[in-house]
């Protein structure tokens, strides 16, 4: 089933990368050190374009730069990559903002088909609460930058008990900042550390706690691996983001991925990695060393993926934490 073949839009993490300590983020553990199975790495540019045929993605129309675990504005050859999908109908970029000059920005807003989603989490007093070490100041010089040379930007704004006073002030100045769009999202990571969190740095507490949101409709509870093993799911009703969104995923380290979440799991433990391998096979679906043909031709994407699907214990966990329908 080559449903990458027929894809509308792919989603690139070029680099693991980032300048920022954000707490809920998964390159760091609950204690706020870098996770121990990542090593961050640059996706290399000139591998990628080999291998990465665009001429056979007919459908393609989007290339979307967006990180689980980095910021595409530390990719050193960013400008290469998007050359390299120049043609398509759309570029979007995402990023905090806070990394690069103001005259990158204003050579970005050149480009016509691109738009950059900036992810700032409230006003200057309350941004760097959750996007450690971000400058709110320097944030917003880049994208007054971009904007001001013509370039669309969109403002993404994630929610939290700390700044959830300042949506109604987000909705009444996006508009007369330059900003094309305000997207509000709620955090969605209850999961990992519960509603509420010390916020740490290499071992060290900050002093305060972050909370969920009072308005958010995403808490859910902390799943345990005993309670997913009594779960009866057999069979699975998978609805897959990959078929349904025409879309998938590449990772930093060159993997063509149905969607992000297959890419953590791959490496954070070592079960979930003998899990993901036996998915895979003896295959490989890296693009350094293989065509897009090669890749869905092979029996990951032509059989492995969706026969996992059958039985609750045989199929990956993202699958079955994200897109189960049962």
């Amino acid at each position: 089933m080559n449903n990458i073949l027929i894809s509308e839009s792919v989603i690139l993490e070029i680099t693991s990368y980032c300048n920022l300590h954000c707490p809920q983020c998964p390159r760091f553990d609950q204690n706020g050190f870098l996770d121990k199975h990542l090593t961050p790495t640059h996706l290399d540019f000139e591998r990628f374009s080999k291998n990465f045929n665009l001429s056979q993605l007919p459908n393609l129309k989007e290339a979307m730069f967006e990180g689980d675990f980095g910021d595409c504005m530390m990719h050193p050859k960013i400008i290469d990559f998007i050359k390299f999908f120049k043609d398509l109908d759309s570029i979007t970029l995402v990023t905090n903002g806070s990394i690069r000059s103001e005259s990158f920005y204003r050579d970005l807003a050149k480009i016509k088909n691109l738009k950059i989603i900036f992810s700032i989490d409230g006003f200057e007093d309350t941004n760097h609460l959750y996007r450690i070490n971000s400058d709110y100041n320097k944030i917003m010089k880049n994208v007054r930058a971009f904007i001001d040379a013509g370039g669309q930007a969109i403002w993404k704004f994630i929610v939290f008990k700390h700044n959830q006073h300042q949506i109604e002030r987000a909705i009444n100045e996006y508009k007369t900042l330059g900003f094309s769009e305000l997207m509000i999202r709620h955090t969605d990571r209850s999961w990992f550390q519960g509603t509420e969190w010390d916020v740490k740095v290499d071992g060290e507490s900050l002093g305060y706690k972050l909370e969920l949101s009072d308005k958010s409709n995403e808490v859910k509870p902390i799943a345990t691996n005993k309670a997913l093993q009594e779960i009866d799911l057999n069979p699975i009703n998978i609805n897959c983001s990959w078929r349904e969104n025409k879309e998938f995923y590449v990772n930093a380290t060159g993997d063509i991925l149905p969607c992000c979440m297959f890419n953590g799991p791959s490496w954070q433990n070592p079960i979930s990695s003998q899990l993901f391998k036996q998915l895979v096979g003896d295959e490989s679906i890296n693009i350094y060393n293989n065509s897009i043909l090669e890749i869905t031709n092979g029996k990951f994407y032509t059989n492995n993926l969706e026969e996992s699907w059958k039985k609750y214990n045989t199929a990956f966990y993202p699958c079955i934490g994200n897109c189960n329908c049962s």
